[in-house]
């Protein structure tokens, strides 16, 4: 599934998706640099899953290749979120064939 929201005026924000078991929502972030406005959708997919889904957890995907990974990591930390080890992520993102 994506999630799709206009920020500015031509400017989109689009996100893919998966609820897994739990349940929790896998969010994948695309490897593009992120446009203003997208702090306040991450916030709207944190309601979506909470208050319409019933999620638990909502695991967040980034690449390592990610210019802002460091920034991104900050910010997440600053909304609660915690890293995961590669041996832990494993259960929640299979690299081959997720979001599909």
């Amino acid at each position: 599934r994506v999630l799709r929201w206009e920020v500015a005026v031509g400017v989109w924000v689009e996100w893919r998706v998966k609820l897994l078991p739990g349940p929790r929502l896998l969010l994948h972030l695309n490897p593009a640099a992120l446009p203003d406005g997208s702090k306040e959708c991450f916030v709207r997919v944190l309601e979506l899953a909470e208050e319409e889904l019933g999620c638990c957890e909502v695991v967040v995907e980034l690449g390592r290749e990610r210019r802002d990974l460091q920034l991104l990591l900050r910010t997440f930390s600053y909304f609660g979120f915690s890293t995961l080890p590669p041996d832990k992520a494993q259960h929640f993102v299979d690299t081959k064939s997720h979001l599909a």
